[in-house]
């Protein structure tokens, strides 16, 4: 009986190893302790081979362990977020800086006929250059222009030597405006304000109208003065000189020189004669680019006087 015993349980022993190397992750634990048992039953009694029996039986049927299938962790593709698109910091527009300009301040036109058909046009105008606030130059006078009746030619032929002086001047006032502009663009400030101021000053009778011209023009260190005299026969618009009213003119001029103060320099670039009244007439003089005016009575020039001369200047 003994060696049958042991037959079985040597049967059982190979069973059990055959079924844990079969089986995945069979209880270690519990086949130790069942081959412990089967010793004990080997060397004990019939009561613990019954036992033995009943256990080999709950360990031949013992569960086999399942291994869980493992979670297949399902791949999600991101979705792509829409990036967003920068903005532009908006930067503020510069204010604007104003920018000088010219400007015309008035323009007063008044027409003088001075004989019949023979009218002096004279605008007193004034404008300037710069800012609202803050001229930069200044240009400003009187202007004159003459008209006659039917007779255009002659009158175009006065007007563009009076205009030619305006347009000396005025184009001293353009040279300032633009001097004054670069510096302006540069430091933004006008260090010296430029002025230019143009005059006409006329004297007439009934035959001639005398014309003294002058302009006045300063920047800075920079100035220029300028005086011309001339004088126009209002029948025929021609020029008219101190040689075209004397025979003499060397002793004329020295009669002339003689009715000045003694401060007056006696050298001159321009000397003219030029009407005033019926018993006066004037001396216009131009030294050294300075005008000087004296009177002298007509009695005193009539024997120096030519034909012409006595008949536009006769008392």
């Amino acid at each position: 009986m003994l060696k049958r015993t042991k037959a079985i349980v040597i049967a059982m022993v190979s069973t059990l190893i055959l079924v844990s190397c079969a089986v995945d992750k069979v209880d270690k634990e519990g086949l130790a302790r069942d081959t412990k048992k089967l010793a004990d039953i080997v060397s004990g009694n019939k009561a613990e081979e019954e036992v033995f029996e009943q256990e080999e039986t709950e360990a031949t049927t013992a569960p086999i362990e399942t291994v869980p299938e493992e979670t297949q962790i399902e791949e999600t593709t991101p979705v792509p977020t829409a990036t967003p698109t920068p903005t532009a910091t908006p930067t503020p527009s510069p204010t604007p800086e104003a920018e000088p300009v010219a400007r015309v301040d008035f323009s007063e036109l008044i027409d003088n006929e001075i004989i019949e058909g023979f009218t002096v046009e004279e605008e007193d105008f004034r404008e300037n250059y710069g800012l609202e606030d803050n001229e930069f130059v200044v240009f400003e006078g009187k202007r004159l222009l003459i008209s006659m009746d039917n007779n255009d030619v002659p009158a175009n032929s006065v007007n563009l030597i009076l205009n030619g002086f305006y347009k000396e001047a005025e184009g001293i006032y353009g040279r300032y405006c633009d001097e004054a502009q670069a510096e302006y663009d540069l430091t933004k400030e006008i260090l010296y304000q430029g002025s230019v101021k143009v005059n006409y000053e006329y004297k007439y009778n009934d035959r001639l109208i005398a014309v003294r011209m002058n302009y006045e023009a300063s920047m800075g260190e920079d100035t220029d003065i300028k005086n011309e005299l001339e004088m126009f026969d209002m029948y025929t618009a021609s020029r008219v000189t101190l040689y075209d009213v004397t025979s003499d003119p060397d002793a004329l001029i020295e009669l002339m020189l003689q009715e000045f103060d003694e401060d007056v320099p006696k050298e001159y670039d321009v000397i003219m004669l030029a009407p005033d009244s019926d018993e006066e007439l004037m001396i216009w003089m131009i030294s050294d680019g300075n005008f000087y005016r004296e009177h002298i009575a007509i009695e005193e020039v009539e024997p120096y006087l030519n034909r012409y001369g006595l008949s536009v200047f006769g008392g």
